[in-house]
C-alpha cells in the first residue's frame, strides 16, 4: 500500500458527502500552503480560526436570544445563553496551544503579520454587540410586566424563581467571557513579556485590568454590592468606620 503524506490526506476528498457538505477542501485551501509556513504558524492560524467560529456561535446564540428574553420565552433562553456560554469555555481552552509556540518561533510570524491584532476579531466584536443588548430584553420580558426590581429578585423578594435563575446565567456568561480574556491577555504577555510593546503600540502591562473591567450586567454587580455592604453595616459596622485592625 502506497504512502501518502498528511498534506495529501488533509484536503479530503472533494466527492465525499462529508467533505463537500463541510467544505473542507475549501477550508485546506484557505490555510498557508506548508512550504510558506513558519514553524508554528499551523498553530497559530488553527487557533484563531477556531477561536473565531467559537467566538461567533456565542454571538449568534446571543442574537437568537435576545428576542426570546423579550418573549419570556425562558426554556429557550436558557438553552441559548448556555450554548454561549459553553462556546465561550471552548473558545478559552484553545488558547492553551499558544503556550507551545516559543518566543523565537512568534517573532519569525510576527513579522507576517502586519499591524493585525486581536481588536480586529469580528467575532469578538460581535460577541460584544449582542452581549450588551440583553439586559434591556431581560428586563423587558422578566422585570417589567411584573413590576418587579432586580433587587427583589435578589433579596427582598427572593424566592430563587426563574427570573433570578436566568439573572446568574447572565452572571456566569459574563464571567465565561472575562475568563476567555483574561486567558487572552495572559497569553500575549507569556509570548511578547511584561512590558512590551504589543501590534497595536501598547504595552502589556496597561492589559492587566481589562478583564476585570467589562461588567456586562452592572445593575446585578450593584445589587450583590448593596447587599454585602448593608449585612456589613448591621454586623461588622467597625469595617464602614474604616478600622484597619478589625477581624474578617
Amino acid at each position: 500500500m502506497s504512502r501518502h503524506s498528511v498534506e495529501d490526506i488533509l484536503p479530503g476528498d472533494p466527492e465525499r458527502d462529508y467533505v463537500r457538505i463541510l467544505k473542507l477542501s475549501k477550508l485546506h485551501d484557505l490555510r498557508v500552503p506548508a512550504e510558506e509556513m513558519v514553524e508554528d504558524e499551523d498553530v497559530f492560524e488553527s487557533t484563531h480560526w477556531t477561536n473565531e467560529i467559537q467566538l461567533g456561535q456565542a454571538a449568534r446564540a446571543l442574537d437568537q436570544l435576545e428576542p426570546r428574553f423579550r418573549a419570556a420565552d425562558t426554556g429557550r433562553c436558557m438553552t441559548l445563553v448556555r450554548r454561549a456560554r459553553r462556546n465561550l469555555t471552548r473558545a478559552t481552552s484553545t488558547l492553551d496551544l499558544f503556550d507551545d509556540i516559543s518566543p523565537a518561533n512568534y517573532h519569525r510570524l510576527r513579522e507576517k503579520l502586519g499591524r493585525g491584532t486581536g481588536s480586529h476579531s469580528p467575532g469578538h466584536r460581535a460577541l460584544v454587540t449582542a452581549a450588551h443588548r440583553l439586559w434591556s430584553a431581560y428586563a423587558t420580558g422578566y422585570l417589567i410586566p411584573d413590576g418587579i426590581t432586580i433587587e427583589q429578585i435578589y433579596d427582598t423578594a427572593y424566592t430563587h424563581d426563574m427570573r433570578y435563575v436566568l439573572a446568574e446565567e447572565l452572571c456566569s456568561l459574563n464571567q465565561s467571557y472575562r475568563l476567555w480574556l483574561q486567558r487572552h491577555i495572559l497569553v500575549l504577555k507569556r509570548t511578547v513579556g511584561e512590558g512590551a510593546v504589543s501590534l497595536k503600540g501598547r504595552t502589556t502591562d496597561r492589559l492587566d485590568t481589562r478583564a476585570f473591567d467589562r461588567d456586562w450586567f452592572p445593575a446585578i454587580t450593584a445589587v450583590r454590592g448593596a447587599m454585602t455592604n448593608a449585612w456589613t453595616e448591621t454586623h461588622r459596622p467597625d469595617l464602614h468606620r474604616g478600622d484597619t485592625h478589625a477581624r474578617p
